[in-house]
């Protein structure tokens, strides 16, 4: 007998371990299908929490008499973009199959639930939610296994492995200083850490190793750019040796006035190599951030040689004073002189007719009725509505349209 409830029992798989490893597809909706799904990758791989996540949401389900069913949704295994285009494609289809729930019970593993809430929430209410944390036999609580399988786990290796190997490396090659430049090696990782800096540059090394390869043009730009990096550093180390009798302030702007140059060139070979392999795999919102950020750089090193010339008593005061206000109307002017060649060449000339819109978040707002290049505006149909945007609101145009 179907339930009368309007509350959805909901388990997410995000990176689709259902579609990789048991060959399900979702939505799965329904008690049967979820048991058999969940069963189906438990059997493919006893260690997938997402089966069990699914058994507690059938747990939940029967225990509740306010609960309409029980829905499985899947996402992509690259667990971004595309992952939460697909999870919001099939909540809508679910919601148009209960059209009257009137919000959601989730059941997750903890992972990824700052992504998997905004698409939830943007169009129902979730009412409550339950994390499911997996319990371990007392067999696996020895310590070697323990140890062993925290090993396996990138960011409690880093910590055991990377920072002591950070600082053997500053005592072979960093040696004259002695312990104190090793203990603040050690601090700044440290901190680095500990204000979540960490994982967004893990990641983006992750996307650095995804979308380059040594047969693309861009590899020689890389090794030129690392090679001149590290000549920076020796450069700078060589300035700071004629003052280390001098002040702190006057070994930091040493280190920085030998180092400088070199540094940005570097950085300005590897930036435009990062461009061009955006190009090359079509991640063209992504262009648009590393432009800014070379034009940043370049400002940012522009502020730093005056402020090493104001320490080092090669202009005064308000010379720097107006170097800073020169740099403030430079940065103004050159962003907007990208945003407007970006708009150009990768909004302007994409946006079609018929592709569809979707928000930053993954919700999904229409297609393309209309384009007016002339004005420099489009019009969203969803259905039988119709809705002006402008082309500054939108971030990429690929397949599909992604607007702020």
């Amino acid at each position: 007998m179907a339930r009368k409830g309007k509350v959805l029992v909901l388990s997410v798989d995000r990176d689709d371990d259902l579609g990789a490893k048991a060959g399900v597809k979702g939505p799965i909706i329904g008690e049967k299908n979820n048991i058999e799904a969940a069963s189906r990758l438990l059997l493919a791989d006893a260690s997938e929490s997402d089966g069990n996540a699914i058994f507690e949401a059938v747990r939940q389900f029967r225990s509740l008499p306010e609960a309409a069913d029980v829905v499985t949704i899947t996402g992509h295994k690259s667990r971004g973009f595309k992952s939460d285009q697909e999870i919001a494609r099939q909540l809508d289809m679910v919601f148009e199959k209960f059209p009257d729930s009137e919000g959601v019970f989730l059941i997750t593993d903890g992972e990824d639930d700052e992504q998997i809430l905004p698409l939830i929430q943007a169009r129902k209410k979730i009412v409550s939610r339950k994390i499911l944390i997996v319990k371990q036999s007392r067999q696996l609580e020895k310590s070697y296994f323990v140890l062993k399988e925290a090993l396996k786990d990138p960011t409690f290796a880093r910590l055991v492995f990377g920072l002591p190997g950070i600082i053997l490396l500053f005592i072979a090659i960093f040696q004259d200083l002695g312990l104190q430049f090793v203990f603040f090696a050690a601090g700044l990782y440290l901190l680095f850490r500990g204000l979540g800096f960490e994982e967004p540059v893990i990641r983006w090394i992750h996307d650095f190793k995804s979308t380059t390869s040594p047969e693309r043009a861009s590899f020689p730009l890389y090794v030129g750019a690392f090679l001149i990096l590290v000549l920076s550093i020796w450069s700078g180390w060589e300035q700071l040796k004629a003052y280390t009798a001098e002040s702190v302030l006057l070994q930091l702007a040493a280190f920085a006035d030998g180092a400088a140059l070199l540094f940005v060139a570097g950085s300005v070979l590897f930036l435009i190599g990062r461009i061009g392999d955006m190009h090359f795999s079509k991640e063209y919102a992504k262009i648009r951030r590393y432009a800014l950020f070379l034009v940043s750089l370049l400002i940012v090193w522009f502020v730093i040689i005056q402020a090493i010339a104001l320490v080092f008593g090669r202009i005064v005061l308000d010379e720097f004073l107006g170097y800073l206000v020169l740099a403030f109307i430079g940065s103004i002017i050159s962003s907007s002189i990208i945003k407007r060649i970006y708009a150009e060449k990768y909004v302007v000339s994409r946006i079609k007719k018929d592709l569809e819109v979707y928000k930053r978040s993954g919700v999904y707002v229409g297609t393309v009725d209309s384009v007016n290049k002339a004005s420099r505006t489009f019009v969203i149909r969803e259905k039988n509505r119709k809705e002006p945007a402008k082309f500054s609101q939108v971030l990429t145009v690929e397949d599909y349209v992604i607007v702020k």
